[in-house]
């Protein structure tokens, strides 16, 4: 589980370690090709770095998280992250197999929307799978 950076943290260790059952993610960064600006990411192709963006953004791992439950969580009027993001992830992720739960509030910005809303409803969610 985890919020913004961290959410993104937990959907990418979700899709690489078996050992995760899991995960909910509250307004992450899905696509870290388009987050990150283009000369930082040429930057860190031309110093001979993997393509960290592609090979660790939670977008090219879906796939991996076919047998393992999501819960993505995002407030329409986040100013970080774009709520859009979380629903083309949900949208692709459904047309895989991934069984995915997206759940969008009207308001309560990147933070708030979480504290009050997105971690009690991802306790339920995960209280159900027992």
């Amino acid at each position: 589980m985890g919020h913004s950076s961290t959410g993104t943290l937990a959907l990418i260790l979700a899709a690489n370690d078996e050992r995760v059952q899991g995960v909910a993610a509250f307004a992450p960064a899905i696509n870290l090709e388009t987050r990150f600006p283009a000369d930082l990411i040429q930057g860190l192709r031309q110093a001979g770095v993997s393509d960290l963006a592609t090979d660790y953004s939670p977008h090219t791992n879906e796939g991996k998280l076919r047998n393992k439950p999501v819960f993505l969580f995002h407030a329409l009027d986040d100013s970080n992250v774009k709520v859009a993001e979380s629903q083309a992830a949900e949208a692709r992720m459904k047309a895989i197999g991934v069984p995915v739960t997206l759940m969008v509030v009207p308001n309560g910005n990147h933070y708030d929307s979480m504290i009050r809303e997105g971690i009690p409803s991802a306790i339920s969610f995960f209280s159900k799978m027992r």
